[in-house]
Order: structure tokens, then C-alpha cells, then sequence
């Protein structure tokens, strides 16, 4: 090729300097192959980066869904995992309790932390008492939480929960995550405000940055699933401090969710968020 144009006259390199958009496309070329080969890299690494994130939990996640993430997926759960609560880890040991009367419902005990250290929480019957946990955020889980108390506060003589006996006597509580002052309760309200603002961007910036924070945050899926149980892992404490044998009704899923890994065996998730 190089003598085809020598006969003819022509210097390559005089030729390829005539033409001003050579260097920016080997600019681009570079750029492209070593995204490629970064993400390449990155998802070699998911999976491993995904074991290492899920060794300690309670409950499997991959067992209940049927398996285990894809490396996409993986480094998807780790990644926005690794953004909500960094590199902590996660404690176990509940906070003490104790209960007000509701000054909104009627009957309704409310649960906050319990600064003086006392443990357990003060009931006045021999049930254990039917617990309604809700996060106050998003799109009205304390409407849909008070919803539920009255009809724990209606009715219960002959055993309305399933549970044999008369529940005539049976409290109701208003558990509140956010009502806990705890460094739990603040990693909720910061990851509250991380996704508040990055919905906020994404909307401003629009096309394709738009249509990716969506696909991370809109989907009810199993990925989804597996990043609400491993930060509900975290907000374990937030609900040790109840009785296990409490029934809990869940109005939203990291209530749930952290429910089921503090070791409660009788759980309502009352709402699917973003199904």
C-alpha cells in the first residue's frame, strides 16, 4: 500500500495530517475500548464484591428468588449499597423501647426509643402486641400504617390475627423507624435525601441519565429485592427491641424486610413499593 503511493506521489503521513478528525478518532477509539475494558473488569469483580457484601446476613436473598444475581446485577445491589451506607457494618443488638399514648388515635400506643437504657416495653396485656412498622416517607406509608391500626384497635375477641384465643386485650403499637433517634434512623433520612436529589438531577438532565436512574431505582424486581433486604440488615435494631412473637404488619418493605432478619416469624408486608 505504502509503494502504490509512493509511485503516485502521495506521503502517508502528509495525507492522514490533511485529515483533522484522525486524532479525534483514535481519541474516541481509545476512550471506547477502555470503558469497555474497565466494565469488563468490573463485572470479573461483581461477584466477588456481592459475596463479600451478603456473608453475614440472616436470610438469603439468592434462596428465596431462585439463585444468584447476574455479575450485572451484582454490581448493581453492591454498588447502591455501597452508596446508602458505605463500608459499615451492620449491628444487631435492639434499642430499649418505650410507648406514649397516640394523641392522634384513640387507644393507639406510639414507640420511640427509650433514652434512660430500661428494657422492654410496658404492656398492659398478656398478648404480645400487634406491631405496625412504616417508615414515614415516600408516598404515604404512615397514611396506610394508621389505616392499619384501626383495625388492630377494632374487634378481636375470637383471635382475628389467626392466632387462637382472645385478642380482646391485645395493644397496638405505632412503630415509626424514624421515631427511633439512632444513627439507623439517620442513614435512612440520608439516603432519603441522596435518592431525593438524584431524582431531582436525573429530571433536569433528562434522555439517557434520566432513563438509568430509573432502571436503578423503579424496578420491583429481584435486584430490587436484594438492596431493600441488605440495608433493612442494617436497621435490625430499629426493631430488636420488640417482642419476636408480635405480629408485625409492615407498611413499607425495609420494614419487612428488617423484620424478617431480626427473626420475627409472623410478617405482613402490607405494601410492594415500585411493583
Amino acid at each position: 500500500l505504502a509503494h502504490y503511493f509512493h509511485q503516485r506521489g502521495v506521503n502517508i503521513l502528509t495525507m492522514i495530517d490533511l485529515q483533522p478528525w484522525a486524532p479525534a478518532l483514535t481519541i474516541i477509539a481509545s476512550i471506547v475500548t477502555a470503558t469497555y475494558v474497565a466494565w469488563r473488569l468490573v463485572l470479573l469483580l461483581a461477584p466477588g464484591l456481592y459475596r463479600g457484601m451478603i456473608k453475614n446476613n440472616t436470610i438469603s436473598v439468592d434462596d428465596f428468588v431462585g439463585g444468584p444475581p447476574s455479575p450485572t446485577s451484582a454490581f448493581k445491589s453492591w454498588f447502591l449499597n455501597r452508596l446508602n451506607v458505605g463500608t459499615r457494618v451492620a449491628k444487631k443488638e435492639g434499642y430499649p423501647l418505650k410507648t406514649e399514648d397516640s394523641d392522634k388515635v384513640a387507644g393507639l400506643k406510639v414507640t420511640s426509643r427509650n433514652e434512660t437504657g430500661k428494657e422492654g416495653v410496658a404492656t398492659t396485656s398478656s398478648n404480645p402486641p400487634v406491631v405496625v412498622g412504616t417508615i414515614r416517607m415516600g408516598f404515604g406509608h404512615h397514611r396506610i400504617a394508621y389505616a392499619a391500626t384501626s383495625w388492630g384497635l377494632g374487634e378481636k375477641k375470637g383471635g382475628f390475627l389467626g392466632l387462637g384465643g382472645d385478642d380482646k386485650d391485645r395493644e397496638t403499637f405505632f412503630h415509626d423507624f424514624l421515631n427511633i433517634e439512632s444513627e439507623e434512623a439517620q442513614l435512612i433520612k440520608d439516603m432519603d435525601k441522596m435518592y431525593s436529589k438524584g431524582s431531582r438531577l436525573a429530571s433536569e438532565l433528562g434522555g439517557t441519565v434520566e432513563k438509568f436512574w430509573g432502571s436503578l431505582t423503579k424496578s420491583g424486581d429481584e435486584d430490587s429485592l436484594r438492596m431493600t433486604y441488605q440495608f433493612a440488615e442494617h436497621m435490625v435494631p430499629l426493631i430488636n427491641g420488640l417482642d419476636k412473637n408480635s405480629p408485625i404488619i409492615a407498611s413499607h418493605s425495609m420494614v419487612a424486610c428488617a423484620a424478617v432478619a431480626a427473626g420475627f416469624k409472623n410478617v405482613i408486608n402490607l405494601v410492594i413499593d415500585n411493583h
